[in-house]
Parts: structure tokens; C-alpha cells; sequence
């Protein structure tokens, strides 16, 4: 179940409350933060950032390549894959410096994960922070063998001897076929959202200020709709292989929190008059 794992994580010692401010009020049926002052309103310079979460798409698996999703079972990453990763953090992410990471427990994901930071090591850059595998930030897991993983164990160990395992069952959750109704790995873009948003909110809750989660397409997906918003129809594209997408909690003065897309908007341009997407975070 999602929430043993998330609770396992908490008895570590991961997660924590922030201080917050305001009174909470319902709407929509859900707890909310209501704003100190009276008005709704607020000037951009009247916000600041909590949290960075840089959520990544794995590099170029096999599958990706053949298209071949039904028989290639936990693909490994392609060459041009293993680039990808390596370059992670690069570019915008050169000085990003998180210090917690969540990496989904398929293979494609541990070695994106894994690559990235033994790069970033071999350019000079600090070793890797703590790594944890996290169920919840898989693939859906229908019955094509590419969103099948295999059984934690000494091959993991041998491979990935930086990420943490602990929080995850050996074994893992079987596979479904699409048309059943076994819960919260099934293939449902709306079981990945809810997944996504209890991801937000776990994160949300830890002490980190940085933070990086290795994942896949879908769930990228469904996190942006999330985010942004928007219905249960709209999902938006799927981000190409290797790529970051960040997402931020913001802070106004009043006491509103909010998730929000860091691309292509973010707090640095809102003055600009970029349209900004928040929603306020549940409590």
C-alpha cells in the first residue's frame, strides 16, 4: 500500500512539519490554509521559495527504442540513454544541490539515478546524497514486462550500492491487467495523479529544501496535471527521456502555500507577466 512505505519513511526520520501560518478553513471539502490578510491578492515580491523538487524522466531505455513494451521485461538504459543521465546535472542543474533522492525501483530509473551522480562526482562535484527507492514514483504496472521490476536482491546491491532499498517490498507489486481494479499501480491515469499528489504531499512534509525524484513519463504527466490543475481529461505531453522538470512550493506573506511549475514559469518571472499555476497545498 502507498501509505506503509511513506509511513516507514517518516518513522526514519524524513519527515517533518513546517511552521506555518494562517487559519485553516474547508474548501472544496478539504482543509486549506487561509490567508492572514484579507485579501486574496499578492505581489510576486511577496512570495518565496520552501522547496525545490527536480522530478526526472529516466534516459532512453530499450523499450523507448523498440517499442517492443509488451516482452522487454525491466529494460536497462541504451547508450544514448546512459548519456542522458550522465548530463543531468548539467546546464541549469550544474549547482543544484539536493540533498535527499527518490528514485523509482526499475532498473531504467536506478541506473539514471545512479549515472547521474557518479557523473557529477567525476566532474569535481560533491558524492551523492542519500538515495532511497520509492515505490510510489514507478511506472504503472499493467501487463507489459517493460513496467515489471525485478526482485530486489544481490543484483541490486551489486549494481546500485548507493540507493537505499529499505522502504520497498522485495518483490514488489504484481502486475494487472488494465481492465482490473487492483489499486494503486494499475494503469489509470487518475490512479497516477492521486499518486502524484501524495508524493507532493510527503515531500512536502520533509525538513529538505532540495530534492530530486527519479520517475518516468506518465507519472511526470500526471504530476504537471496535478499542479496545473487541470481536469481529469488533460495530461499534457510526455517529457522526452532525460529530462528534469522542477517543480517548487512557494510561500506568500499572507500564509498561502503553493505547488508550482518552475518551466516554463516560475517565481523569477513572474514580474515579467508570465501566467503563473499554483493550487493551493491540502493539509
Amino acid at each position: 500500500m502507498f501509505l506503509r512505505p511513506l509511513a516507514r519513511l517518516a518513522a526514519g526520520g524524513l519527515a517533518a512539519s513546517f511552521a506555518v501560518k494562517g487559519d485553516f478553513v474547508k474548501r472544496d471539502g478539504k482543509r486549506i490554509r487561509e490567508p492572514e490578510s484579507a485579501s486574496n491578492y499578492f505581489e510576486p515580491g511577496d512570495e518565496r521559495v520552501l522547496k525545490r523538487v527536480v522530478f526526472v524522466r529516466h534516459g532512453q531505455g530499450d523499450h523507448n527504442v523498440t517499442q517492443d513494451y509488451a516482452n522487454l521485461f525491466d529494460p536497462s538504459l541504451t547508450a544514448q540513454g546512459v548519456g542522458e543521465a550522465r548530463a543531468v546535472f548539467t546546464g541549469a542543474l550544474a549547482d543544484f544541490r539536493p540533498t535527499v533522492a527518490f528514485v523509482s525501483p526499475l532498473w531504467r530509473t536506478l541506473q539514471t539515478c545512479t549515472q547521474a551522480f557518479r557523473a557529477r562526482e567525476e566532474r569535481g562535484g560533491p558524492p551523492p546524497c542519500p538515495i532511497r527507492a520509492m515505490e510510489e514514483v514507478r511506472e504503472h504496472n499493467n501487463l507489459n514486462k517493460c513496467n515489471h521490476r525485478r526482485k530486489i536482491g544481490a543484483e541490486h546491491a551489486e549494481a546500485f550500492p548507493e540507493v537505499s532499498f529499505s522502504t520497498v517490498d522485495a518483490t514488489g507489486p504484481a502486475p494487472a491487467a488494465d481492465w482490473s481494479d487492483d489499486g494503486l499501480y494499475k494503469v489509470s491515469l487518475l490512479n497516477l495523479r492521486a499518486r502524484a499528489r501524495r508524493t507532493l504531499e510527503a515531500i512536502g512534509a520533509l525538513p529538505d529544501a532540495h530534492v530530486v525524484v527519479f520517475t518516468h513519463g506518465s507519472f511526470i504527466r500526471c504530476l504537471r496535471a496535478e499542479v496545473l490543475g487541470l481536469n481529469a481529461h488533460h495530461f499534457g505531453a510526455c517529457p522526452p527521456t532525460g529530462t528534469p522538470v522542477e517543480i517548487r512550493l512557494v510561500e506568500t506573506k499572507g500564509g498561502w502555500r503553493y505547488w508550482e511549475c518552475a518551466e516554463p514559469t516560475s517565481v523569477e518571472n513572474i514580474a515579467a507577466g508570465a501566467p503563473t499555476t499554483r493550487q493551493p497545498i491540502s493539509v
